[in-house]
């Protein structure tokens, strides 16, 4: 009889066992894929916008092209309202890529100046050959920020502590620049340069994006050379490595955990794949084949 029991209650249990998972089965097969809503942000009266980044609060910068189509203005678009920025007194402005605002609403980006360059030099790449200058935008105003004594500079990236990346040229000839003068990777706080962040194998520097911690990435080396991809971590620039390639490494941005992403050649220096930098695991090549 106890024998016939304990038959019955292991039939009940393996039954119970095996009718289980039917229904969770039949509930993951009826479970509807997530869905997302497109939302036009619209322009500031041109034809084409390129969003640089959300943050947070939903708020998104980027750029849009005017009436015409023929000058782009950085914008801020929250709460369904773009607003244009401004400019630093020439055509154009933009918020750039792969940065968004801080969850203040402040923007990092550069600008034109009314002033011709005097080395011929398109240093932001707005066609224009005009002297262009960083911006930090808050509460309404854009304000530039100061070079290292040259005449051009770029702000590419800003945290929640209110800190802008970027580049800044100084008055020397060099010959590892792209320009004709020298530039060096930077950090801007309240207005003026808190950092002047050190070279790696060659003299030029660039900071593409700067995290909550104050660590900052990008460009390090000689373009006659090689270029690297840094990270800065307490002014201390760190090789992030290369996927075999040596001419043309770069890193993009960072999050607040330290982990990095960018570009590296391939052996070869013909090809390049995106990678993805930790501290644990150093640089990985995250190319997938379709």
């Amino acid at each position: 009889m106890q024998s016939r029991t304990l038959m019955c209650v292991f039939a009940i249990t393996l039954f119970t066992a095996l009718a289980l998972p039917v229904p969770l089965a039949a509930q993951e097969q009826k479970k509807e894929p997530p869905r997302y809503t497109i939302t036009d942000l619209g322009t500031l009266g041109g034809t084409f916008s390129d969003v640089g980044g959300v943050n947070n609060q939903g708020a998104v910068s980027g750029f849009s092209t005017l009436p015409g189509d023929t000058v782009t203005h950085a914008f801020l678009w929250q709460r369904g309202q773009m607003t244009d920025l401004g400019t630093l007194g020439g055509p154009d402005s933009r918020a750039p890529e792969a940065s968004p605002p801080n969850d203040r609403s402040e923007v990092a980006g550069f600008s034109d100046t009314s002033n011709p360059d005097p080395n011929g030099e398109d240093f932001c790449g707005l066609g224009t050959n005009l002297i262009c200058l960083p911006f930090l935008w808050q509460k309404g105003v854009m304000t530039p920020l100061p070079t290292l004594g040259g005449n051009n500079a770029e702000a590419n990236g800003i945290n929640s502590r209110g800190e802008v990346g970027g580049q800044a040229e100084t008055p020397n000839l060099d010959l590892c620049s792209p320009f004709f003068l020298q530039v060096e990777a930077v950090i801007w706080r309240d207005g003026q340069i808190q950092q002047v962040l050190p070279p790696l194998g060659g003299s030029v520097g660039v900071v593409n994006a700067i995290n909550d911690n104050g660590q900052a990435v990008g460009i390090a080396g000689c373009v006659t050379g090689n270029l690297h991809a840094v990270l800065w971590q307490r002014r201390t620039p760190i090789d992030l490595g290369n996927l075999g390639g040596v001419t043309n490494n770069f890193a993009f941005a960072i999050n607040n955990r330290g982990q990095a992403i960018g570009q590296s050649d391939l052996p070869g220096d013909t090809a390049a794949h995106a990678f993805l930098w930790t501290e644990e695991d150093g640089i990985q090549d995250t190319f997938v084949s379709f």
